[in-house]
């Protein structure tokens, strides 16, 4: 098979140039203990800055959401709040 004029397997020159170009951008063999450092702060500081933001967009998001408030005490009455002896005394009054 052929491709622009070369065997199909093998890239053409600009996409060789371009493979080159990113080689030398990603290349870290050449790096020093400091480069590495600096780059793993603030790798370490981007996602944190991430991790808040997302937890402050789901906090806003919690706090616009209306939800449903359930009445925590319907058996609640007068009744049960009166001691014994105030009972005993208005059975006896009636």
């Amino acid at each position: 098979m052929t491709h622009n004029g070369r065997l199909w397997p093998y890239p053409s020159p600009s996409v060789t140039k371009r493979n080159r170009v990113l080689s030398e951008l990603i290349d870290v063999s050449g790096w020093t203990h400091e480069q590495w450092l600096a780059v793993s702060i603030l790798a370490f500081i981007v996602v944190t800055v991430l991790v808040v933001l997302h937890r402050l967009v789901k906090l806003f998001q919690m706090t616009r959401r209306q939800r449903y408030k359930p009445n925590l005490r319907p058996l609640r009455r007068r009744n049960f709040h009166h001691s014994k002896e105030q009972q005993q005394s208005k059975e006896q009054q009636q």
